[in-house]
């Protein structure tokens, strides 16, 4: 028993080995290309991750980082889906980050409101998420400022249609005026 015992984590091992030596041309190409990203190559960085994707399709992590790459290549509409992706996945674990990049997405595209969405659902992934915190608060505000304007504005409009509507009357009052004398 006990031999069969001292063997058991040496087989582990060995699977663990094993496992990642299958994969090793996914992490070699996975390093290449987040290399290619923090030196700034972001064209070549999406041109790797997007093959290794396409060889590795049930990889979360491997869509999230091509998502990175067309998020950094202003390729919002291909970031957006690679970012999702990423959320469909079960075994994907940073969720409030992709939260976080796809509000950051909505905001890119004046989709204030999605992105305010998407800052949320970052926050009840990780509350702990000062970036995807700080960009709700600023978000909140602008929505705020927003709201008021538009508010501001329909009153503006309503005393216009108001002043307008009177001085329609006070002009007609005045050809009348003109036609009884």
């Amino acid at each position: 028993m006990k031999r069969v015992m001292s063997i058991l984590p040496i087989l582990f091992i060995f699977a663990q080995i094993h496992a990642k030596a299958f994969n090793y041309p996914k992490i070699l190409k996975n390093n290449k290309a987040v290399k290619e990203y923090y030196q700034g190559d972001y064209k070549k960085a999406e041109r790797d991750f997007s093959d290794n994707s396409l060889k590795n399709p049930d990889d979360p992590d491997l869509h999230f980082n091509l998502g990175n790459a067309y998020y950094k290549n202003k390729e919002f509409d291909n970031a957006e889906k690679e970012y999702e992706f990423a959320l469909r996945n079960p075994k994907f674990k940073d969720k409030s980050i992709v939260y976080q990049n796809l509000g950051n997405i909505y905001f890119s595209k004046k989709d204030y409101k999605k992105a305010l969405q998407n800052y949320r659902k970052s926050l009840l992934e990780n509350p702990n998420n000062q970036d995807a915190r700080h960009n709700y608060e600023v978000v909140a505000k602008l929505l705020q400022k927003q709201q008021n304007q538009n508010q501001k504005n329909k009153k503006n409009n309503k005393k216009k249609d108001k002043n307008k509507k009177n001085k329609n009357k006070q002009d007609k009052q005045k050809q009348e005026n003109k036609k009884n004398k």
